[in-house]
């Protein structure tokens, strides 16, 4: 057990837990509308994601001198690693791009590519100047992973605007459960450090906001307007929703529940597309 979370807590670390979540939840929705899943559109949604979240984990330490986590800090002291590496993915994504894209797609990705350097700019400009507005970013980091998901998906199958639009919809709630029960426990953690060097008499937990409730409710309602069928996808949505709603108020370690809660976000759907091949 204990092997098992000190990976999980590397996977973290080195920011591969998005990476992860982003494919699991692409070859599901590969599976749930029925087109066939291509290696190479899996290779380069994960190093796009790995080097969107890993490039923002990097510059956020730059700008906030407060206490973060390790998934902030760990390429503090490698820098000359965290450069070598991250070049490196962004030259095998363009290779790949180049060999197995068609120009539809590469001029897509590429508009998709500047909205998501946009909003890395928007993040470190939030971080240098403290001006975050509260939960704004975390909605923007759900759509934008959203769209990665949906992005080949979309391209290999003939599915209608109205539909394509409810699904977009439903993993971004859910993902924007994930950034805000994330975001909940790392306040958390910032508020328990904060009553240890106060010596604070009276100890108490922060609410959970209300937009995460809402959320949580959100996220059902929708899935009742699809459950026509009864598929993995729709399985595995509710059943990252319950996770988040027990990992947020368990009593263990609040970076472990946070490492857990990544966990659960790509483990379950690779759970029921493994048994989908059965």
């Amino acid at each position: 057990m204990r092997m098992i979370v000190k990976t999980l807590c590397k996977l973290d670390e080195l920011s591969l837990n998005p990476v992860l979540v982003s494919i699991c939840w692409q070859v599901l929705l590969f599976l749930e509308l029925d087109v066939e899943i291509e290696f190479s559109h899996t290779l380069i949604l994960g190093l796009s994601v790995w080097m969107a979240y890993s490039a923002d984990r990097f510059c956020e330490h730059l700008h906030n001198n407060s206490s973060l986590s390790r998934r902030h800090s760990y390429w503090k002291d490698r820098k000359k690693v965290f450069y070598g590496v991250w070049f490196s993915a962004f030259t095998l994504s363009l290779l790949g791009s180049g060999i197995f894209l068609d120009w539809q797609k590469i001029t897509a990705g590429m508009f998709l590519s500047s909205v998501v350097f946009m909003n890395l700019l928007v993040c470190i400009q939030e971080n240098k100047t403290n001006s975050i507005v509260p939960y704004f970013r975390e909605a923007r980091t759900s759509l934008l992973l959203s769209i990665g998901c949906f992005f080949f998906p979309f391209f290999k199958t003939g599915i209608n605007f109205s539909q394509l639009a409810l699904y977009l919809i439903i993993l971004t709630n859910l993902f924007l459960i994930n950034c805000l029960a994330t975001n909940y426990l790392e306040e958390s953690k910032k508020f328990e450090n904060l009553l240890k060097t106060k010596n604070a008499h009276e100890k108490k937990n922060l609410d959970i906001p209300n937009l995460l409730k809402a959320s949580f409710f959100s996220l059902f309602f929708l899935l009742c307007m699809n459950k026509e069928e009864a598929s993995e996808f729709i399985y595995s949505l509710v059943l990252c929703g319950f996770a988040s709603c027990i990992l947020v108020r368990t009593k263990i370690d609040v970076d472990l529940r946070r490492v857990f809660l990544d966990f659960c976000y790509w483990i379950i759907p690779l759970i029921y597309f493994s048994l989908s091949l059965l």
